[in-house]
C-alpha cells in the first residue's frame, strides 16, 4: 500500500489532480489504521496510543475537510454534479476520523475491538484501491463516473459490516 499511495501521490502532482491526490491519502489513512490496529491490541487494558497514532488522524482529517471543502467550491463553481464524490468521501472519513480518535481517547470497551479496527481499515483501504484502479479504467469501462467511483464502497461497505459482526467481542470488566 506504501507503494500504491506513493505512485497515487506521484501521479496525482504529475496530473495535477488534487482529487485524486486526496483519495491518495485517504486510501492510505486506512491501510495505516488497520496497521496500527495491531499494535494497539491492549488498547482497552493500560496501552496509550504513541504520536504516530495522533499524526494520522490529524493528517487525516485536515484531508477529509479539505474534501468537503473542493465538494462546496465544485458544488458553487461547476455545472456538473462532481462535487457529490469528494463529499461522500470527505464525510465519510471525517466520520472515521472522529471515531478513530473517540477509540484512542475513551478505552475501548469490549475485547476484540482491535480486530474489527483491522478488518474495516483493509477493507476500506482496498475500497480505495479498487476505486483508483476502476477510475483510471474509466475509458473502457461502460457505466456512469459516479457508478465508478462510488460502486466498490456500495459493494464492500455491506461485506465490511458483516465481517466485522461475525467477530465475537466481550464486554470489558471493570
Amino acid at each position: 500500500m506504501t507503494v500504491i499511495f506513493i505512485t497515487g501521490v506521484y501521479i496525482s502532482l504529475y496530473k495535477e489532480n488534487i482529487f485524486l491526490f486526496l483519495i491518495a491519502i485517504f486510501t492510505y489513512y486506512a491501510a495505516c489504521l488497520a496497521y496500527r490496529a495491531l499494535r494497539l491490541k491492549q488498547l482497552n487494558i493500560s496501552q496509550k496510543p504513541k504520536f504516530i497514532d495522533w499524526a494520522l488522524d490529524i493528517t487525516a482529517g485536515i484531508t477529509f475537510i479539505g474534501m468537503i471543502v473542493f465538494a462546496i467550491y465544485y458544488y458553487f463553481n461547476s455545472a456538473t454534479s462532481n462535487f457529490i464524490i469528494p463529499l461522500v468521501f470527505g464525510i465519510m472519513g471525517v466520520l472515521g476520523v472522529y471515531k478513530n480518535i473517540k477509540r484512542l481517547i475513551e478505552k475501548p470497551k469490549a475485547t476484540m475491538l482491535w480486530l474489527k479496527v483491522h478488518i474495516g481499515n483493509m477493507c476500506g483501504s482496498y475500497i480505495g484501491a479498487i476505486t483508483a484502479f476502476v477510475v483510471n479504467q474509466s475509458e473502457h469501462i461502460p457505466l456512469p463516473q459516479l457508478v465508478l467511483w462510488l460502486g466498490p464502497t456500495l459493494i464492500i461497505v455491506p461485506i465490511i459490516i458483516s465481517e466485522t459482526r461475525k467477530v465475537k467481542s466481550a464486554p470489558i470488566e471493570t
